[in-house]
């Protein structure tokens, strides 16, 4: 990030959250691979930001960049295996499987990973994991 001048900006919120009973390896892995897409497509001097949030279906991680997003027509596919929304395959460091794990491996820890258009351009990506509370 230092090499493009991206900036990272991490939002926890002022609430506190129930303990996540979770694999946090396999966690680290999910919000590793947002975080190397949010690097790629970031512009230089750009920002990404890393929040967390609650709500009654669990814990959410969001991964929020302000880049080129993704094209209507990529949409449907991002998850798929080998899937590169570069279709000029110019950049030879991604070969379409980090969105495919990610997805699988939020499937091992019970959880939902999505995406949405940021406003103002870009992508965020999201991952809510379920809270088990203790009584």
């Amino acid at each position: 990030m230092q090499k493009k001048r991206i900036y990272l900006d991490l939002d926890l919120g002022e609430e506190s959250y129930p303990k996540l009973h979770t694999d946090q390896e396999r966690l680290f892995q999910i919000l590793s691979i947002f975080l190397d897409n949010a690097v790629s497509y970031t512009p230089e001097n750009g920002h990404i930001e890393l929040r967390v949030k609650q709500s009654s279906k669990g814990i959410t991680f969001l991964v929020i960049d302000h880049g080129t997003g993704i094209a209507e027509e990529d949409k449907p596919y991002i998850f798929q295996r080998f899937y590169c929304a570069d279709k000029s395959r110019t950049d030879k460091s991604h070969f379409g499987l980090g969105l495919s794990i990610a997805e699988e491996l939020s499937k091992m820890l019970s959880g939902n990973i999505g995406f949405k258009d940021t406003i103002g351009g870009g992508v965020t990506f999201l991952l809510t994991l379920p809270v088990n509370k203790i009584l």
